[in-house]
Formats: C-alpha cells, sequence, structure tokens
C-alpha cells in the first residue's frame, strides 16, 4: 500500500501517462485550468462570480474565511479538511446561482519559476495590478457589495512551490513515519508561500475576495487525492 501510495504521489509530478480518468464513472465533470476553459465554460465562471459579488456572497465567503482564521490555520492538521469542506460549500453556494459552475484550478506548480508563473496567460484573466494595488481593467477588478477594490501586491520575483515539492512532501510523510499531520503542515507552509507572494488581499484572512484564492486551493487539493483519480472531477467535491 505504501509503494502504491509513493507511485501515486510522484505521478502527480508530472511524467506519468495514466489516464486520471480511469477510475471515474457515473455523473462526472472534469475540472480544468483556468487557461483551458471553453468559451461557454468561461461565460458560466466569470457571471457566477459577478453575480456573488453582487449580491453579497462573495463577501461572505471571505467574512467566513476571517472568522474561523485562528482554528483552521497553524500547527492544526483541520486546515486542509476545513478548507476542502470550504470549498465544496461555495461551490455548491454558486451552483445554486448557475447549475454548471465549477471551480477551475490554476496549476501553477507546473510553472513555478518567477519568470513562469509572471508571465503566464493566467494573468490575461484575472487581471494584473496598477502600481502594486488596485486590480483594475479585467473581470473581477471591483466588487460593488464587497468592502472595496480588489487589491494584489505581487511579487513577481519569487519562486512558487513546484508539485516536485508537493509530492516530495507527500512522499516523506509516509516514509518517515510521521503521517498526515506532517504533510498538512507542510502543505501549509505552501499555501501561505502563495498567499504572501500575491499580496493584497491575498495576504489576508478575507483572501477569498480575491478568486486567486479558489484557484489555488482546488490545485492544492489536488496533490492531496494521488490515490482517488477522481477525487477532482466528481461532479461535488468526496467526502
Amino acid at each position: 500500500m505504501k509503494a502504491a501510495t509513493l507511485v501515486a504521489a510522484l505521478a502527480l509530478a508530472g511524467g506519468s501517462t495514466a489516464d486520471p480518468y480511469a477510475h471515474c464513472n457515473g455523473d462526472v465533470v472534469v475540472r480544468k485550468a483556468i487557461q483551458d476553459l471553453s468559451a461557454d465554460e468561461w461565460s458560466v465562471y466569470t457571471s457566477t462570480i459577478q453575480q456573488a459579488m453582487g449580491s453579497g456572497l462573495w463577501q461572505t465567503f471571505a467574512d467566513l474565511h476571517n472568522a474561523q482564521a485562528n482554528y483552521i490555520h497553524g500547527q492544526t492538521s483541520i486546515f486542509l479538511f476545513w478548507h476542502r469542506q470550504f470549498l465544496k460549500w461555495s461551490e455548491q453556494k454558486l451552483q445554486e446561482i448557475e447549475p454548471d459552475f465549477y471551480w477551475p484550478y490554476w496549476p501553477v506548480d507546473r510553472s513555478w519559476a518567477a519568470e513562469q508563473w509572471s508571465n503566464d496567460p493566467v494573468w490575461r484573466i484575472m487581471g494584473k495590478t496598477v502600481d502594486q494595488g488596485f486590480v483594475a481593467r479585467h473581470t473581477f477588478n471591483h466588487a460593488d457589495s464587497t468592502t472595496g477594490p480588489l487589491l494584489r501586491a505581487v511579487d513577481w520575483t519569487s519562486d512558487l512551490p513546484s508539485s516536485q515539492q508537493y509530492a516530495a512532501a507527500y512522499a516523506n510523510a509516509i516514509t518517515s513515519g510521521e503521517g498526515f499531520r506532517s504533510y498538512s503542515d507542510t502543505v501549509q507552509a505552501f499555501h501561505g508561500w502563495f498567499h504572501v507572494t500575491m499580496g493584497g488581499d491575498m495576504s489576508t484572512m478575507e483572501s477569498p475576495l480575491d478568486p486567486l484564492f479558489f484557484l489555488h486551493h482546488v490545485r492544492s487539493f489536488l496533490h492531496w487525492c494521488p490515490l482517488l483519480p477522481c477525487c477532482l472531477f466528481v461532479r461535488r467535491f468526496p467526502f
């Protein structure tokens, strides 16, 4: 079992030709990288989030995360469990607006070097900051019902955690005997690295105000389930 787990973990780092949907049965939806959304999928994604921002729901996501911050971060293994539940709940709330809405992700761990991710096509979608502050001239630059305009202060010179580092964390937790707590702490450190690099709202406990929060956390979740090839592709997050 440990060997199989290791193989699966290392496969996530790239180089595996295994069909990730081989064991997916029934009603499934493929969660895509944000850059790979079709025109129709992009329309659903943007319009749903815009409606959530206009209704106050988007602010509710941020407020809930902020209210729970002291309990779900730090030296606690609840970090991954809570955020997985949060992804599921927020997706279901958005599906009440648009049933075809699903969270996509940003596989920045595959283009982790600063010179790569800083020039990623995702910025044409998410928008770059003006003078390291307000995000202007893009789809989500302002949410009327939130506390203010979307803010970022991105450190464009910082490398980010790679898929190999995620896989190594998983493998080390198994081979060292330290188990899930060790893995959770390492992933949380990687997660903090991403948040601080993005800056602005992402560096606060109101970070769900930035759609980057969800693109990042969905991708992080994928690294947690290498033995469950359907875990990010079924119609709802598995529990």
